[in-house]
């Protein structure tokens, strides 16, 4: 009997606090109702959301890739509310609960990006502990802080400086086409003469190297040993699988709990060893009085002073500290790893298919490396306009960020053409700047999806849109290492296609389908291409 009784009493209880459960769902549901009713009291078009995931359902499900959640949000179709049309240059969606503005219109662009700046002059607040290296790098900096520093680290990326990095980095891709050269030569007959390679991991030890060497003073060989520290600690920082995803999905969604449990945006063990790998390089430096072309003697200088004029600035300057350099020695890292062994990936991937665009770049190199005596300079690469434009093409189609952020610093309307009202934004909303939207929007670019690098050439470059091309960016927060970037890859590419071939293999994605999990514009299933020896 006592288990009928224990029973009747859990029934009861349970019939008891029913419709207090009810009416706490009500309100749960109410209150989401109101809060993704946010863009329609505003009186701008938005994508419906659902309770908790917002509208990021498809991609939190990974049914769809960041870059093509990116083109259906500029694309606008499915959107609700006010002024809910093809044209309308803003409309809004919920990344989970936070609202978020969606830049469809490049005069927009340029208001928020340039005229405007002052306005959105930060990326939306990183949720890091105060001692995260990550949180001192100039993409996490804001306002005065990131305004001194940006211009104290500016010298450091000048084209001489760039010519002065030329040897270390072509150094590296001497040493990574060797070892691809090597792996051709040694083919079984049944290859065929093809030697087939997942161009990711052979472009992300290239860049490994090349950052280890020219940032951080150390010497690497990734192609000799695979398995060396630098190189695990790159794939551990730019995984964004199993419990790091975790991790960074907490930071989006409950960012005060994320910095309550003390999570770090790179990892405890990452940031531990980037803090004593550059501590230590600066004391050798400074007590051995050790000089070496590199970024890091640049940021040194950068931090003593010795770099560049200062710019006129009536309040006293921030100092850079070793800290600093830590924090930006963190981001060269992170951002130069993944994004720009991807740029070289998806521009193999390209000429691959496009057989004549590969044949035209490989005279141009020819003939380049030719006229400076058979070696590979500065000057060689700057005389190379047709790789110039295949990268130009490239970035376009595949910018490596699909989209990047600004957050309002204070109120402000922006004006949205004839016969539209204004839209007002207020201090804190967060905007997102659709870069592979714009990019491939057919309004600015004719047959936007095909691979086409005349646009960029002399006679045609005049004709692009302004403010429709951004892969690093636009305006005051451009990305400061756009130039590093470009001629890392224009060094890896000559090197590599000055001895190989590049050609389709059975792997290899066609038509592409785009990686659904991380943050940057990646190949599904990875860049599978074949190699062959070129005559």
């Amino acid at each position: 009997m006592a288990w009928a009784w224990a029973w009747a009493w859990a029934w009861a209880c349970a019939w008891a606090w029913l419709p207090w459960a009810g009416a706490l769902l009500a309100a749960v549901l109410l209150e989401q109702w109101w809060h993704h009713r946010h863009f329609a009291r505003r009186g701008l078009p938005y994508f419906p959301a659902l309770p908790f995931v917002g509208s990021m359902g498809e991609l939190a499900l990974r049914r769809t890739s960041l870059p093509e959640f990116t083109l259906k949000l500029y694309a606008a179709r499915g959107v609700t509310g006010p002024q809910a049309e093809a044209e309308a240059p803003l409309v809004g969606f919920f990344e989970f609960r936070r609202p978020i503005v969606v830049v469809r219109d490049a005069a927009l662009l340029r208001d928020v990006c340039v005229k405007r700046f002052d306005h959105f002059r930060n990326h939306r607040p990183l949720p890091a502990q105060a001692d995260d290296l990550f949180s001192r790098s100039l993409f996490a900096l804001r306002d005065r802080r990131w305004k001194d520093l940006r211009a104290a680290m500016s010298p450091a990326f000048t084209a001489s400086k760039m010519r002065a990095l030329f040897d270390l980095i072509s150094q590296c891709g001497h040493q990574s086409a060797r070892f691809l050269e090597q792996r051709c030569r040694e083919l079984p007959e049944e290859a065929n003469g093809v030697y087939e390679l997942e161009f990711k991991d052979f472009f992300t030890r290239f860049a490994n190297d090349v950052i280890a060497t020219s940032a951080f003073g150390v010497e690497c060989d990734s192609f000799g040993q695979p398995d060396n520290e630098f190189y695990q600690m790159g794939k551990t920082i730019t995984n964004f699988g199993g419990l790091r995803g975790i991790i960074m999905l907490l930071f989006s969604l409950a960012p005060k709990l994320a910095v309550l449990l003390r999570l770090s945006f790179l990892g405890a063990k990452a940031d531990a060893f980037f803090r004593s790998l550059i501590r230590e390089a600066l004391a050798e430096r400074a007590a051995r009085g050790i000089y070496r072309p590199d970024v890091l003697q640049l940021m040194m200088e950068a931090r003593d002073g010795r770099l560049g004029p200062q710019a006129p600035d009536a309040q006293p300057r921030t100092t850079m500290t070793d800290e600093d350099i830590m924090g930006q020695a963190v981001l060269f890292f992170f951002a130069g790893f993944e994004t720009v062994s991807l740029l070289m990936c998806f521009s193999c991937h390209l000429l691959a298919l496009h057989p004549e665009a590969q044949a035209r770049l490989h005279r141009e190199i020819d003939a380049a490396v030719d006229a400076s005596g058979g070696r590979l300079d500065y000057d060689a690469v700057g005389r190379m306009k047709y790789l110039d434009m295949v990268l130009s093409e490239t970035l376009r189609l595949y910018p490596p960020a699909a989209a990047v952020d600004r957050e309002c610093a204070e109120d402000v309307e922006l004006e949205l053409g004839e016969g539209r009202a204004p839209a007002r934004l207020r201090k804190g909303d967060v905007l997102w700047l659709p870069i592979m939207g714009v990019q491939r929007d057919p309004r600015y670019w004719p047959r936007p999806d095909a691979f086409d690098p005349e646009r960029f050439s002399d006679a045609n470059k005049h004709c692009i849109h302004p403010f429709t091309y951004m892969p690093f960016g636009l305006g005051p927060r451009i990305c400061l290492a756009q130039r590093f970037a470009l001629l890392e890859a224009k060094v890896a590419l000559v090197h590599v296609l000055r001895r190989v071939r590049l050609v389709p293999v059975r792997r290899t994605n066609v038509p592409m389908r785009l990686a659904r999990t991380g943050f940057n514009t990646a190949s599904a299933g990875g860049f599978w291409l074949g190699a062959s020896l070129r005559c």
